[in-house]
């Protein structure tokens, strides 16, 4: 049976500003690609339960979009979460390219995305959501990037200019949680006010090297800076996992798929 590790990150918040009671668990999930660790995916499940998560954060990918009518498999595993607790949901290219290319997909990214609402996920495609986890106010984000950001040999940048466009303007009242699928745009990120950005994308670069990392980006580009891990930029964070699962041809070596677990915490009030 296919294995995944755990993968733990704790992150400081401001302790000035948020009046943290304990400490806030969000279990990152991105790129499972369809797979299945046990039927249904009940090992994943119950590794899930065991972590405790306050809220659960899918950072795209969580589909293959070339693979036909496979969406059963990310969905019954979110229905299967949002029985137990919240669950939000920013989509990857795969999603996106469902989405764009009708010719060829039809209408199955209109059936997953009810579906998945219908579950009760927060489906955020460049929206937000606001609630509050053990005292401290959250606004959580879902931001699809154009096409033009996932294309072979991609070395754009995005610009705060163009990011308010699809996000609107930061907020200083709340704590701003990004799931922002592509983590190479973390600058803009970081400049328009995401205290933490949760993405994937790059599947740890694939093949690792000691010393040096990822090898490779899906967009062909070598070794991506934001490959897996964590990362700060002036106090704003991004947790980058390596993902659940592949969908290339490429080998995963010294590169294990995994479960990000980022645990929010601050010393006292």
């Amino acid at each position: 049976m296919k294995k995944f590790r755990v993968t733990r990150y704790q992150i400081p918040i401001d302790k000035k500003k948020y009046c943290l009671e304990g400490k806030i668990r969000i279990v990152l999930l991105s790129d499972l690609h369809n797979e299945s660790y046990g039927k249904n995916n009940d090992v994943l499940i119950q590794e899930i339960h065991r972590q405790k998560p306050d809220l659960i954060a899918a950072a795209g990918d969580m589909l293959t979009s070339g693979e036909p009518e496979e969406e059963g498999t990310a969905l019954r595993l979110l229905q299967v979460l949002a029985e137990k607790y919240p669950v939000y949901y920013g989509y990857g290219n795969h999603e996106h390219r469902m989405k764009l290319d009708t010719d060829s997909f039809g209408l199955r990214y209109e059936r997953y995305a009810e579906a998945v609402r219908e579950a009760g996920v927060f489906l955020l495609e460049n929206e937000c959501v606001d609630t509050t986890v053990k005292n401290v106010p959250l606004r959580i984000y879902g931001l699809q990037l154009p096409w033009r950001f996932y294309r072979r040999f991609c070395f754009e940048t995005l610009s705060l200019a163009e990011l308010e466009t699809y996000l609107g303007k930061g907020t200083q009242e709340r704590y701003q949680i990004l799931l922002a699928h592509n983590p190479m745009c973390f600058a803009a990120y970081e400049e328009w006010g995401a205290d933490l950005t949760l993405s994937g994308h790059l599947h740890g670069g694939f093949l690792r090297l000691p010393f040096l990392g990822g090898i490779v980006s899906p967009q062909c580009v070598p070794f991506p800076r934001y490959d897996r891990g964590i990362f700060v930029k002036n106090g704003h964070y991004m947790a980058v996992s390596a993902g659940l699962g592949s969908h290339s041809r490429i080998p995963r070596i010294g590169n294990p798929t995994e479960l990000v677990v980022v645990d929010l915490f601050r010393k006292r009030c």
